[in-house]
């Protein structure tokens, strides 16, 4: 799959689920998301020319739109995430808070077993911006939440966390789960459109450590170059991830 022509808009999401790690015992990291199960997704989907423009996100917002997704939501014969997916095709970027070490891990299955589905997948984490892996590479501290981030930059912080947003799922409590996972992508959007960020004992970090305006543009500078495979796939392997990403 070949991912080589412009993209018109970034795609900032993510997911809730069913159950923690703690709940699922002693299995290990990789089968444990196996396991769990995406409850809602939400997305908001930006114009890429206003989200490259540094705390640019009262433009962005004006012309944004917002997505959601039921994971027992599904129109026959389809996966009910399958149009998340389709907006990661042709998403020029994707932002995700801890998306590369969590989301993304939980959200594979969704992709199918296929050769094909396994380089989709690649496909999408290749072009996404992870802020909390960022911080944790400049600043040398492995976990950051992003109610921490909201905090310290002075935005609205989460209205709940993920422990009660699976205690919502299983109470049937849907509006409350929807609202909380929304309120997480917008303040995300507005994280990733600050000029720069305040990390707390550290100082403020310049766009391209969280930023998606430098990160839009780094992509467009590189150009990569296309070929008929991008990659090779080799047998699944489990790989440690370089900083102890946590999950609800």
């Amino acid at each position: 799959m070949s991912n080589c022509s412009a993209m018109p808009f970034v795609v900032i999401w993510d997911a809730e689920t069913d159950c923690t790690f703690h709940s699922l015992g002693d299995l290990p990291r990789d089968q444990a998301m196996r396991t769990m199960q995406a409850t809602v997704i939400c997305a908001v989907v930006v114009d890429s020319e206003l989200a490259s423009v540094p705390g640019g996100w009262e433009e962005a917002q004006k012309t944004a739109r917002e997505h959601f997704w039921w994971r027992d939501v599904a129109k026959k014969g389809k996966d009910p995430f399958d149009e998340l997916l389709a907006l990661f095709d042709d998403a020029e970027a994707i932002v995700a808070y801890n998306g590369l070490g969590f989301d993304f891990p939980v959200l594979r299955k969704h992709y199918g077993g296929s050769k094909k589905a396994a380089q989709r997948y690649m496909t999408h984490r290749l072009k996404t911006h992870d802020p909390m892996l960022n911080i944790a590479k400049a600043t040398d501290q492995p976990f950051v939440g992003l109610n921490k981030l909201l905090q310290w930059n002075r935005l609205e912080p989460k209205t709940s966390d993920g422990l009660e947003a699976i205690r919502m799922w299983n109470d049937g409590r849907r509006e409350e789960l929807l609202s909380y996972c929304m309120h997480d992508v917008r303040q995300l959007a507005q994280v990733v459109h600050l000029s720069r960020v305040h990390i707390q004992g550290v100082g403020h970090l310049p766009n391209q450590v969280t930023g998606i305006a430098s990160y839009i543009r780094m992509q467009r500078v590189l150009q990569p170059v296309c070929f008929e495979d991008e990659f090779v796939l080799v047998a699944p392997a489990s790989v440690a991830p370089a900083w102890p990403l946590h999950g609800p």
